[in-house]
């Protein structure tokens, strides 16, 4: 774990950042697109110890905020909390990072909302031709698929593949924690 800190004494807040390097869009199977970002997206949808809405309430209660995503080189959690909350915050990152329970019931709702956006995006020229460009430039390789997805791979993500590319991927070493604040 590679930790870099950013002190920032006038300002009463932490940002912190887990950059999890083996877990980005690149590393999704070759039949499987957009696995990586539903592994993310799923991170802080709830933990073996608590649901996604207590983790939320938990952490706005304290004035904090909580996010989970993939992009094509890492996936994150990210989490900002007042500093006097920093232990709590730490807490919290473990939490989400090492004991996520990918709950069946938001894999389906992130999937409704995955195959809502990838229809959407016919509604978008622009954005079609950056994928006719990218299917083109990168053939071949996972980068000529959506970081999100197509619709065939979304429809068959399951659950218990979600599970193994949190174990082998989010989870191998790489990983970088990221620290700026008072």
């Amino acid at each position: 774990l590679e930790i870099y800190f950013a002190p920032r004494p006038s300002i009463p807040l932490i940002e912190i950042e887990l950059l999890l390097t083996c877990a980005g869009g690149d590393q999704n199977p070759p039949d499987r697109p957009g696995l990586s970002y539903f592994a993310a997206a799923l991170l802080d949808e709830g933990t073996v110890g608590r649901s996604g809405p207590e983790l939320v309430a938990d952490i706005e209660r304290r004035g904090g905020a909580l996010g989970s995503s993939a992009d094509w080189n890492a996936a994150s959690i990210r989490i900002s909390i007042p500093s006097s909350e920093v232990q709590f915050g730490f807490d919290l990152l473990r939490e989400v990072a090492l004991e996520p329970s990918f709950p069946a019931h938001e894999l389906e709702r992130i999937r409704r909302q995955s195959l809502a956006n990838l229809a959407r995006r016919f509604d978008h020229p622009a954005g079609l031709a950056e994928e006719a460009f990218a299917r083109t430039l990168y053939a071949g390789t996972v980068h000529s698929e959506l970081l999100l997805g197509s619709a065939e791979s979304v429809a068959a993500i399951s659950r218990e593949e979600v599970v193994r590319f949190h174990h082998s991927n989010q989870l191998r070493l790489g990983a970088r924690l990221i620290v700026a604040g008072d």
